[in-house]
């Protein structure tokens, strides 16, 4: 995995990609330029995890689609697990560890619609600066 821990090192990203289609993967992200300079701790990760459960429950409360079907149900213990009307579904949440976030993202359907919810986490993750880059993708 690396030594993604360092000072100075940013907020990494781990993303495990589960069920019938793939194996899941452990990726990390690096800081941002917009991060440099900052010492990233464990509270980095609960901070975006904090928003990203608040974007969700506003998602579903307007009735808006995620990765293309309407939100099922959202789970925000630990984190926020968003399932979608097909049963796929994602989860973000910080380590309890390590100041890291973890994805992991399932499909019952098909590796297309994994993809696709992890597609759509990202596009979420990607409006917070201290989310850099992976480390390396599905």
């Amino acid at each position: 995995m690396g030594d993604s821990n360092t000072p100075g090192r940013g907020l990494p990203l781990l993303l495990g990609v589960a069920g019938l289609v793939v194996d899941p993967p452990d990726m990390r992200v690096k800081k941002t330029a917009a991060a440099r300079g900052v010492d990233v701790g464990l509270g980095v990760g609960d901070a975006v995890v904090d928003a990203v459960v608040k974007h969700f429950e506003a998602a579903k409360a307007d009735g808006e689609k995620f990765a293309g079907q309407s939100i099922r149900d959202l789970n925000t213990v630990n984190g926020v697990r968003v399932t979608v009307e097909d049963g796929t579904w994602g989860l973000v949440r910080a380590s309890s560890n390590k100041p890291e976030l973890v994805v992991v993202v399932e499909s019952p359907v098909s590796e297309e619609r994994m993809r696709e919810m992890f597609q759509a986490i990202d596009a979420v993750l990607r409006t917070h600066p201290e989310v850099g880059e992976y480390n390396q993708t599905i």
